[in-house]
């Protein structure tokens, strides 16, 4: 399918075909949004920063305005501090580092003695991935930061939800 500008900053348009019964067909254009990179989401912080419009600032980024609003706004119009792990966790090169001695043959024991860790802490690293095989350092870095982020609580998820138990402690309150 082709991809054609849609002349908004951060938006394509994908043109396409989809057959429809006794041979007829449709024709599709589906608009699909472009969010910012990284790079793009610390040039909206440090112009923030500096007190710069939204307007002005999406403008200079030749960005649509309400792409860099959205990002304002999910954050509170406060920059969120980067996600690090604690000391004790290994870090992404620390898993890189076990990669490449699994490739390389090392037994666990020198991988560990390489890292200044226990041998017992490289073991777990290699057991979660299932063998010394299957271990790829990116997706078990993933994993442990899927493992230290969860995902939200029903109620800030669920609107509904909240409303109910909101009225309901509103009414307990009542009563007392």
């Amino acid at each position: 399918m082709p991809v054609v500008s849609s002349g908004d900053r951060n938006t394509s348009l994908i043109l396409g075909w989809w057959p429809g019964g006794g041979g007829l067909g449709v024709e599709v254009v589906v608009v699909v949004r472009v969010g910012l990179s990284l790079a793009e989401v610390d040039e909206v912080w440090s112009r923030w920063r500096s007190v710069q419009a939204v307007k002005v600032l999406a403008r200079a980024m030749r960005r649509h305005p309400s792409t860099v609003r959205d990002l304002l706004k999910r954050c509170g119009g406060i920059r969120p501090r980067p996600r690090t792990h604690a000391g004790v966790r290994l870090s992404l090169a620390e898993r890189k580092e076990i990669s490449r001695g699994l490739a390389a043959g090392l037994s666990l024991r020198q991988i560990a003695a390489g890292l200044s860790r226990e041998r017992s802490t490289v073991s777990r690293e290699v057991g979660r991935s299932g063998s010394p095989g299957g271990y790829r350092a990116v997706d078990a870095d993933q994993g442990a930061w899927a493992a230290v982020w969860p995902e939200a609580d029903k109620l800030a998820t669920r609107r509904r939800l909240r409303e109910v138990v909101g009225d309901r402690l509103a009414q307990d309150q009542a009563t007392e």
